[in-house]
């Protein structure tokens, strides 16, 4: 993983926590960085609540004053899973953080801990909710996807 995604991860995980009444009653653990495993197999980590997972990659990167700067593009997607009724009411709360508060000029800016200057965070597409593959106790698990691409200004 490189130094600019482990960057983005954690100031996407700060502004997460701006949330105090929603987010920590659907996902006790939090939001989870790669890929989810169970704790006992078979079962979900907290029995009966939604899963969220964070995903950063590196979109594109362009060169600024003769390379010794560039300007840093990363799509971060945030996957909530659970009920249908679970999934939109998180979706609605994760939108209001990022697609509404980032993605303004007025907004609240990312603050990375390295310091790299935030310029924008851009919303790929409105929320997707659908129905997943997968059933969880008999339910229809059902996803919120959140996508954006993180702007910032990085250095050697």
């Amino acid at each position: 993983m490189e130094a600019e995604d482990d960057d983005i991860q954690r100031a996407v995980q700060t502004a997460w926590k701006t949330d105090t009444t929603t987010l920590p009653g659907l996902f006790p653990g939090g939001l989870i960085v790669g890929r989810m495993k169970s704790l006992i197999p078979g079962t979900d980590i907290v029995a009966g609540k939604p899963t969220a997972n964070l995903d950063c990659r590196l979109d594109s990167r362009t060169a600024l004053s003769f390379g010794a700067t560039w300007l840093d593009k990363r799509t971060v997607t945030i996957t909530v899973r659970g009920v249908r009724a679970d999934a939109v009411t998180a979706a609605s709360a994760i939108r209001a953080i990022f697609n509404s508060d980032l993605g303004r000029p007025a907004g609240k800016p990312f603050a990375f801990p390295s310091g790299a200057p935030f310029m924008l965070w851009e919303p790929r597409r409105d929320v997707m909710i659908k129905e997943d593959e997968a059933t969880k106790a008999g339910k229809d698990v059902w996803q919120a996807i959140i996508e954006g691409i993180v702007w910032s200004v990085r250095s050697k």
